[in-house]
């Protein structure tokens, strides 16, 4: 006997297929609608651009935090997105044109608590913090 529907296993197959097909359209659709392309011109590494995006500070800290006189502490830091780095004590520049990734190692010679800003900054916008060494005599 001959007809002409298909047999039932072919009929699941095709049905698989279909469904096969209309998950890959809606994975592609929502990966596009969460990944959208960036548009032309921000691609990272363009040579001639500075750096965009939000200046952020990944770590920052000074060893020891507290010294005697004569004795060095060294601050650390890693910044994200900055073109321009600078360390200030007490509103002095002490580190100018810093890099990403840096320290700056101090030996006061004077009993005092001293505060140093690390300000980075790019074209879009600027962030700073502050830490501080505490000179005992």
């Amino acid at each position: 006997m001959t007809g002409t529907n298909p047999p039932k296993n072919r009929t699941g197959l095709i049905l698989a297929l279909i469904l096969f097909v209309v998950l890959i359209i809606a994975v592609t659709v929502v990966v596009k609608l969460l990944y959208p392309d960036e548009p032309a011109g921000t691609e990272t590494g363009e040579s001639g651009n500075s750096s965009t995006g939000v200046v952020v500070f990944q770590s920052y800290y000074i060893e020891p935090e507290r010294v005697d006189t004569g004795d060095c502490a060294t601050l650390h830091w890693t910044v994200e997105n900055a073109d321009d780095i600078q360390l200030l004590r007490d509103g002095s520049v002490v580190v100018d044109q810093g890099k990403a990734s840096d320290s700056y190692r101090d030996c006061p010679n004077q009993a005092a608590v001293y505060k140093y800003r690390l300000e980075a900054s790019n074209s879009e916008n600027a962030n700073w913090i502050e830490l501080q060494l505490i000179v005992d005599e």
